[in-house]
């Protein structure tokens, strides 16, 4: 739209339409395509035809003062003129016809110099547009070439009056007075003219610039929202996936059966942690990308990491350890998600590259102040290695320091380059220290800020430990695909809860004016009405009620903003697809409140 406006507006701006008529005429198609090539065209057939003007004005001038050998010079340039701007449909050389235009120009005006007195000649005044010419058409090279050749010319003049050599002057003096007031106006026009053309042309350069900025805005706008589609078109066969295989694996099978089940359950976290790190890149470049600032446990963070790879380590019969040193706050403030992000990144790379031995993660302070705190995160092996000229580039997008290691180990890099930037943005470096055939030590510091007094909330509720008895509640599950209705609900009926089940936004407001429930698990893209739009209608319901129905968003999408989208709709909590049974039940403990029996 942009783009057909200025087009518009360029089509009915008389100058506008005069300048189209000029390249249509002069300029073949072929040199279109190129916009600064299409304007460097423009402004030679511009700058010629502002000399051009002139030959029907200083002909008849040079031909009232007795000179047919100036007036057949300024006729003979005229000619030279023409065809230079002509030569674009021929040459289509913009450097050719700028080149030929400089040196009819400079030939006719040393020309004239040699019939009309020689150092003394007004059209030497002329000579500072051939280096223009040559400079604003062709470049610098060629503009300098012609500033030294009117230089030159002007010194040869020169060299010629003082050493007593005398040029014919067909001028009588009293006309001398008359040619120079001409030649003035003149170069005051072409001067205006020349920086015209210039200044237009650069003004159509700021307005491609322009609708080439808004188009790559509208591309940028368009991929955030391809990859939020891909996202939940991905997520949710992912969860199916991931959950089932959860599922089956808690059932009673043979010791084969569960090797290849836990094999895929492996293989499917990592293809749903480069469907993470491949949208999470995808945001690190634009401008609404930010930093949580919420209170966080270094140390629950450090040990929940660990223990997450705690089962794949332990079937690679790695030794994982976590220390953490005392001296490192029990509450700081900054993104959890983004620093288990980061940790849970080097980790896995430290795993994925050693075949035996172990992997550590340490944390340390490195300065505390009432400002905030420094803290220094470090991820240690026993792998492979990595060879010192090929350190500098592993956390660079997709490369590897062995290509063989790729293949062996799988990996594309995306991880480590990822949590490159994170660290960056958290105020923080890192750096590897390695040797081949001795593991590595990844390490990186990154800042907090203080956590105030009293303000310790409470973690996440622990998992059910045996003896633990969770209260049966009565939940509506909203959710669209039938795989997920399914895995969700046997979730949550192994674990004792009544569960309903509505399949858009409408059955779900159907089913709460009709029943009543404990709790709403609400997906959020879904046909007819989706979870966004209900919970609206559910919040506006319950005003002077005194009742508030807990409401967790099920969604496919993992932004912080779209977060902030079903908490600002009403609901009470959110958890990202693929869902963990364990993280679920947990979740909805935390938020109805847990009870024991």
């Amino acid at each position: 739209m942009h783009a057909c406006m200025h087009a518009v507006w360029r089509e009915r701006n008389p100058m506008d339409h005069f300048r189209s008529l000029i390249l249509r005429w002069f300029v073949p198609a072929e040199l279109f395509a190129e916009a600064e090539v299409r304007r460097q065209a423009y402004r030679a057939v511009v700058f010629g035809l502002a000399m051009l003007i002139w030959v029907p004005v200083f002909a008849p001038i040079y031909l009232w003062m007795d000179s047919p050998r100036a007036a057949m010079l300024v006729g003979l340039v005229s000619i030279a003129i023409v065809l230079s701007i002509c030569s674009l449909r021929f040459s289509k050389s913009v450097a050719l016809a700028g080149n030929l235009l400089a040196g009819a120009v400079f030939a006719v005006l040393v020309g004239l110099a040699c019939v009309s007195g020689g150092i003394a000649a007004a059209s030497l005044w002329w000579l500072p547009s051939v280096p223009i010419i040559g400079l604003v058409i062709c470049g610098v090279r060629s503009g300098m070439a012609w500033a030294i050749g009117s230089c030159v010319a002007c010194v040869v003049f020169l060299t010629a009056a003082l050493f007593g050599i005398t040029l014919e002057d067909d001028i009588s003096p009293e006309h001398h007075q008359l040619l120079d007031c001409a030649g003035a106006c003149g170069i005051v026009l072409c001067a205006f003219i020349l920086t015209f053309a210039f200044r237009r042309s650069e003004a159509e350069a700021r307005e491609d610039l322009t609708i080439a900025r808004d188009a790559a805005e509208r591309a940028n706008r368009a991929k955030s929202v391809f990859l939020e589609n891909m996202s939940h078109e991905m997520r949710t066969p992912m969860n199916a996936i991931i959950g089932m295989t959860d599922l089956t694996l808690r059932s009673e099978l043979r010791g084969t059966e569960r090797g290849y089940l836990e094999v895929v359950r492996e293989s499917s976290e990592s293809l749903l942690a480069l469907i993470d790190n491949i949208l999470d890149y995808s945001k690190l470049d634009t401008s609404g990308f930010a930093l949580a600032r919420e209170p966080l446990d270094p140390r629950a963070v450090a040990v929940a990491t660990i223990e997450t790879f705690r089962s794949r380590a332990d079937r690679r019969g790695l030794e994982l350890a976590c220390h953490v040193q005392a001296d490192v706050p029990r509450l700081v403030v900054g993104d959890q998600k983004r620093l288990r992000q980061v940790l849970a990144n080097l980790v896995d790379n430290a795993i994925k590259f050693t075949d035996r031995g172990r992997v550590a993660l340490d944390v340390r302070c490195r300065k505390a102040t009432d400002d905030g705190v420094d803290l220094s995160f470090s991820v240690s092996d026993t792998g492979i290695g990595i060879a010192a000229d090929k350190q500098q580039v592993i956390f660079d997008l997709f490369e590897k320091a062995d290509m063989s290691s790729t293949r062996r180990f799988g990996g594309a890099g995306l991880g480590l380059a990822i949590s490159s930037q994170l660290v960056r943005r958290m105020g923080g470096g890192i750096e590897v220290e390695s040797e081949l055939g001795r593991g590595s030590t990844f390490r990186f510091t990154a800042s907090f800020g203080p956590a105030a007094r009293g303000s310790l909330e409470a973690g996440p509720p622990a998992s059910p430990q045996p003896g633990d008895v969770r209260v049966p509640r009565r939940i509506l599950l909203v959710e669209d695909g039938l795989v997920n209705q399914r895995l969700a609900a046997t979730v949550l009926e192994k674990a004792g809860h009544m569960v309903t089940v509505a399949s858009n936004g409408r059955e779900a407001l159907e089913a709460v004016a009709a029943r009543t429930f404990d709790l709403v698990l609400m997906d959020v893209q879904m046909p007819v009405m989706d979870g966004l739009a209900a919970t609206r209608v559910i919040r506006d319901q319950e005003q002077g009620t005194g009742r508030r129905l807990p409401i967790i968003a099920l969604t496919s999408q993992s932004f912080d903003e779209d977060r902030d989208q079903c908490l600002e709709a009403g609901m009470d909590n959110y958890i990202a697809k693929p869902i963990r049974p364990r993280i679920l039940l947990d979740l909805i403990d935390g938020t109805l409140g847990r009870s024991t029996g």
